[in-house]
């Protein structure tokens, strides 16, 4: 009897920690600027500015493959989701990039949470 062993890989990160990079890079740029500004923006800036920072955390967890990346990261880009929600309901304005980028990393974040044989990779 011929029996077929099929090895498990480990999932290929590589491109949700350029995403998680990304998304802190457009975070802390746009922190920046709003920090820089005089008016009352500047708690925002602040805000953004260490959520940016926390996803790049996130990001590098990810790639070390380390679970503590993958709930990072699903509670801080969730955080973003609920702000970009809070802005377009209170009229400040819709960054669409920012929603689709943290619609996309949310996703494949859980999927890296929940499913199987993906979750056994992050310890």
């Amino acid at each position: 009897m011929s029996q077929s062993t099929g090895s498990v890989q480990k999932p290929r990160v590589i491109g949700i920690v350029i995403l998680c990079i990304l998304g802190a890079i457009v975070n802390i740029l746009a922190g920046v600027a709003l920090v820089g500004l005089a008016s009352g923006s500047q708690l925002i800036g602040i805000v953004l500015v260490v959520i940016g920072v926390v996803e790049g955390v996130a990001g590098v967890l990810l790639m070390m493959y380390k679970r503590m990346g993958v709930m990072l990261g699903l509670g801080i880009y969730g955080l973003g989701l609920v702000l970009d929600i809070i802005s377009i309901v209170t009229g400040q304005g819709v960054n669409y990039f920012s929603i689709v980028l943290t619609l996309v990393v949310l996703y494949y974040l859980y999927r890296y949470y929940s499913h199987e044989p993906e979750k056994t990779f992050f310890t």
